[in-house]
């Protein structure tokens, strides 16, 4: 009996290595600021893949709006990110399904974390802390889910951004991009 306990254990702890699944929970604009330790609006200028070991990804940011951290606007900051096990091209490329990447050329709200031991940086909450900011009618607009960012705000507390609506001939999943800003600044406080 206690050979056929051992063996279930085994077969329980090799199922759970071989098939896992990832679960992110949704974070509200207020967890995710809080759990940020830069947050900005910036432009992606470069990107430099490296094979490692491990394999990471460089990322050159302009900031345009320092909202969070020891930043400054109109300066550059280098993320440096793990993009996780390699795998062959064909099959996804080399990088961490929950870890985003970013386009040159492309502006993003980012809530980051504070870089860990080897210097690697993470969006907080997996990709839930990288917002695709868009122009649309001459007005900034942050790219949201489905559900119009009412995960961020819950209960009715939009902090005075517009949820919902369509803006500037945008679709209704998207954000003012200063109401945003505002409402995260409000969220971390004094800086």
């Amino acid at each position: 009996m206690r050979v056929l306990s051992w063996a279930v254990v085994a077969v329980l702890m090799l199922s759970g290595s071989i098939g896992f699944t990832t679960s992110i929970i949704p974070e509200t604009a207020q967890g995710l600021t809080q759990k940020a330790n830069v947050i900005f609006v910036g432009t992606c200028l470069a990107r430099s893949d490296k094979a490692g070991p491990p394999v990471t990804t460089d990322y050159t940011f302009n900031i345009e709006t320092a909202i969070k951290g020891d930043l400054q606007a109109n300066s550059t900051f280098a993320l440096h990110q793990w993009r996780g096990t390699p795998i062959p091209i064909n099959r996804g490329g080399n990088r961490l399904a929950t870890i985003p990447t970013y386009e040159v050329g492309q502006r993003y709200m980012l809530f980051l974390t504070a870089p860990n031991v080897n210097g690697f940086r993470f969006p907080v909450g997996g990709g839930q802390g990288v917002f695709h900011v868009t122009e649309s009618n001459g007005e900034s607009i942050v790219a949201q889910d489905t559900l119009g960012g009412r995960w961020l705000f819950p209960e009715g507390g939009s902090q005075g951004v517009s949820l919902g609506k369509t803006i500037g001939g945008a679709p209704s999943h998207s954000l003012q991009l200063k109401e945003f800003v505002q409402a995260v600044r409000k969220m971390g406080g004094p800086q």
